[in-house]
């Protein structure tokens, strides 16, 4: 701090800035408080710029009397660099610089299946949707590798399609959001029962030792043995469905 005295005996103290955070971040709509407490003698006075122009009362801004800026309803166009600068017409005048950015963190979730015991034949539709800002992009895994269009598999952001299920789609299903910040994930198990499951001549045609091998192996999700233990396929799916 520095004081002058003047040949008038005008005591004169150096104008300052209080510290406050370089960083504002809100969430997208909410409400940004920027505060700018300036000292000094004479007392200063308090404005805004952003981008060299003044930012003024009115609107969705309201700049106080201690230096306080709000801006309601915050929007990407409102994001940028604000400077905040004490000056009295004696001493040389203070700025500080606070840039105000949003984020909201990442959500994911996927939708309500269409069917709620899938068949072969049957088609899936699985919707998956991401919230938070920076806005995310959503793709699909299935297994760890990442799902992309193929006969009779449609992929396009967070929607995925398979027009005729088989056994073979049985399997863990992962949607991914991500938005270069942040990446979170939700995920759901579909369970293809077999088509002719509960006709009934779907029983074991192989030993039951047999099918109790292949049902403790899980090996039940392909088609070669699930015909030949049938009956024990079908009950293990039924357990595991409740």
């Amino acid at each position: 701090m520095y004081i002058t005295v003047t040949s008038s005996s005008i005591i004169v103290v150096a104008i300052g800035i209080f510290p406050t955070p370089a960083k504002i971040v809100v969430k997208p709509g909410g409400n940004a408080f920027l505060h700018c407490q300036a000292y000094g003698t004479p007392r200063p006075s308090v404005s805004w710029t952003k981008g060299g122009n003044q930012v003024l009362s009115g609107g969705k801004f309201a700049v106080f009397d201690n230096g306080t800026l709000i801006i309601s309803q915050v929007n990407v166009q409102d994001t940028g660099d604000y400077v905040c600068m004490g000056s009295n017409g004696v001493s040389t005048p203070a700025e500080r610089i606070m840039m105000l950015s949003i984020r909201e963190s990442l959500r994911v979730a996927i939708d309500d299946i269409n069917i709620k015991k899938p068949r072969e034949g049957d088609r899936l539709y699985l919707t998956c949707r991401g919230y938070g800002y920076p806005e995310p992009t959503l793709m699909w895994e299935r297994l760890g590798r990442p799902l992309q269009n193929s006969p009779g598999v449609f992929v396009r952001g967070g929607d995925l399609r398979i027009t005729s299920l088989t056994l073979d789609d049985t399997g863990l299903y992962t949607c991914i959001a991500n938005n270069n910040e942040e990446k979170v994930e939700d995920d759901i198990s579909i369970q293809v029962l077999q088509k002719d499951a509960t006709l009934p001549d779907c029983k074991d045609r192989a030993p039951l030792m047999k099918c109790r091998l292949i049902v403790t192996a899980m090996l039940c999700n392909y088609s070669i043995y699930s015909k030949q233990c049938c009956g024990s396929c079908e009950r293990e799916r039924s357990r595991l469905i409740g």
